[in-house]
């Protein structure tokens, strides 16, 4: 391989590098491949020699004791941060799992799908097991709606009825996770506006459009509990919601209507879409557009990761 200054050879053809800094970076990284007095056996032993002077048997072991290390720093801070806090949920079937629902929620979790078996292969079981944090209520219905649609006065989470049975007790974070039913039972979906709600003046019929409904819900969660942090999730990029779907466009608009309304309302935003479950490889975290249990892994790490 031949090599000048001012460019290099590739497969038989001459480059010409114009850019300063980069020539100056590959003749340094030229340089100390062929530097005739470096002692690369040295520096490999060198590396073997952790921060406090412990020597590791292996390069290899070495950068695995490391990483444990500071992984384990890492969830001792986490577990500082958030120990002792509390937080609700108000959801839909994602968030649900059976005997830690009101009376009358209906569950999808139930301990034998998705490889979902017990609370703690839950995200917010995780939250509860891994970070010392409390659940104060789980207000999740599977099926449940953002919006009203004539025959769920008590379950669509806009409404009343079903804030109502977050309790009284304010907890530290609210996390709230809807809009994956209305997607399919083709709600319409409306356009997010500043205009702020008259919520004295609201009736159930006028919580038929998504977007009105969910700007409605939070006011309503403001309202209920002021000094909440409330955090607004959104879902990985579900395998069939709604069922003809092929381009997720649907979701995305919905999504998009939910961001909006989140950062208007001073709430924190967390898009699942970024936790890792993926158009590719959500044949195996996604159960009918429920995560499995390691896809509720990937939701507590990204979720531990942006939450504040």
């Amino acid at each position: 391989m031949a090599t000048k200054l001012d460019g290099f050879v590739f497969n038989g053809t001459e480059y010409e590098i114009q850019d300063t800094t980069a020539r100056e970076q590959i003749a340094a990284q030229l340089a100390s491949r062929t530097e005739v007095d470096a002692d690369y056996a040295a520096e490999v032993i060198d590396a073997r020699v952790g921060d406090d002077g412990t020597i590791h048997p292996s390069l290899g072991e070495a950068i695995r004791q490391q990483y444990a290390t500071l992984a384990n720093t890492l969830e001792a801070a986490t577990k500082s941060r958030f120990k002792n806090k509390t937080f609700s949920i108000l959801g839909d079937g994602t968030t649900t799992f059976q005997g830690y629902l009101p009376t009358d929620c209906i569950t999808w979790y139930t301990g034998s799908n998705a490889d979902v078996e017990a609370v703690g292969d839950t995200f917010w079981g995780k939250l509860i097991a891994k970070t010392g944090m409390a659940l104060t209520v789980n207000n999740s219905w599977d099926g449940s709606k953002l919006t009203y649609d004539g025959d769920n006065a008590n379950s669509f989470m806009a409404g009343d009825a079903r804030i109502h049975k977050l309790g009284n007790t304010a907890p530290d974070y609210l996390f709230v996770l809807c809009g994956k039913d209305d997607i399919e039972d083709e709600t319409t979906l409306g356009e997010f506006t500043t205009e702020l709600v008259d919520l004295d003046s609201i009736q159930d019929t006028d919580l038929s459009t998504f977007a009105i409904a969910y700007k409605i819900m939070i006011q309503k969660l403001m309202a209920k509990f002021p000094a909440t942090k409330i955090v607004v999730l959104w879902y990985h990029n579900m395998s069939s919601c709604p069922t003809e779907a092929t381009d997720y466009n649907t979701q995305y608009k919905f999504a998009e209507v939910v961001e909006k309304t989140a950062k208007f309302y001073g709430c924190q935003w967390i898009d699942l879409r970024k936790c890792g479950i993926t158009m590719a490889n959500n044949s195996s975290l996604d159960v009918t557009n429920y995560p499995t249990k390691n896809g509720h892994e990937l939701y507590y790490q990204y979720i531990i990761q942006e939450l504040r």
